[in-house]
């Protein structure tokens, strides 16, 4: 259930960004701009998505995916309102760019969520569908969106957006829980003072280490040693926005991490050749 609503939420959100290719002349002359300025406009929504993913992903990291998936998707519903109903370039292009925020969690933080849901031998078929809901969306939004435009004008391709985000938003808020979660490991902590062969005392590992940094792990068990069980959260419990802290690193090492891993060799690679391809493809849509 999880997987299929943020799989639809990913489908949507990827057909936001070119639906209105099919419809670049009647929006500009709507706005009364030009078609090259009005292209800026989704040279700027995909800039703010690939920025905002620096902050969006951290956060999630820190504060879990619910959070993070509820705002995104609010800002979505609300920016295809904004989008329906603007009259001119400067609030539309500033719709754009806003949801260019909302998008983001969508374009990434959906991978992460299946890594929680599933173990290691199930991710690929679930990643496959992800990927399936948001190559559909962003190949065949254009498609779905040229039809609506031609009957009922471009505005009606954010308010169609508008009603499945609405609809999202809802399944978003009350079905879809936090799904990250710490799984503690349990350390076996010596007393140097005891006797040589002396049985340590366990304790939580995180614990551990802020407490004592520097010092060596001697055993390591898994979290069944834990003797109590954690009860399953009700329902009520699972709509919590903010359910605590779910990393126990600096905050500032969270948010440098993805900055360092864009310039491993494979990854900044990627990252020139998907962006070449992605405005490729928005150029040729718009011609």
């Amino acid at each position: 259930m999880i997987l299929i609503i943020v799989g639809l939420s990913a489908a949507v959100v990827g057909a936001y960004g070119p639906m209105l290719s099919p419809g670049f002349v009647e929006v500009s002359q709507n706005l009364g701009i030009t078609v090259e300025i009005l292209s800026q406009a989704t040279a700027w929504l995909i800039l703010c998505l690939g920025l905002v993913l620096f902050l969006t992903n951290p956060l999630a990291k820190i504060i879990g995916r619910r959070p993070v998936f509820v705002i995104a998707i609010c800002i979505m519903f609300a920016t295809s309102i904004w989008g329906a109903v603007v009259s001119d370039y400067d609030s539309f292009l500033a719709s754009r760019i806003v949801a260019g925020i909302g998008m983001a969690p969508y374009e990434v933080l959906v991978q992460c969520t299946i890594g929680d849901l599933y173990f290691v031998h199930e991710r690929a078929t679930r990643i496959a569908v992800w990927n399936l809901f948001l190559l559909t969306g962003i190949s065949g939004g254009a498609l779905i969106a040229g039809q609506i435009i031609e009957r009922d004008g471009y505005k009606w391709a954010f308010g169609v957006c508008a009603i499945f985000f609405g609809i999202l938003m809802l399944c978003v808020i009350f079905l879809v829980p936090e799904t990250a979660y710490i799984r503690d490991s349990v350390v076996v902590v010596h007393d140097p003072d005891s006797e040589k062969g002396a049985a340590g005392h366990m304790r939580l590992a995180h614990e551990h280490d802020l407490q004592h940094p520097g010092e060596k792990i001697i055993d390591e068990r898994s979290e069944t040693a834990v003797p109590d069980a954690e009860k399953k959260h009700t329902y009520l419990q699972s709509l919590r926005m903010f359910t605590g802290r779910y990393t126990y690193a600096p905050i500032w090492k969270i948010f440098v991490r993805p900055v360092i891993l864009l310039f491993y060799p494979a990854v900044f690679w990627a990252f020139l050749m998907y962006g070449k391809n992605k405005m490729s493809s928005m150029n040729s849509r718009s011609v």
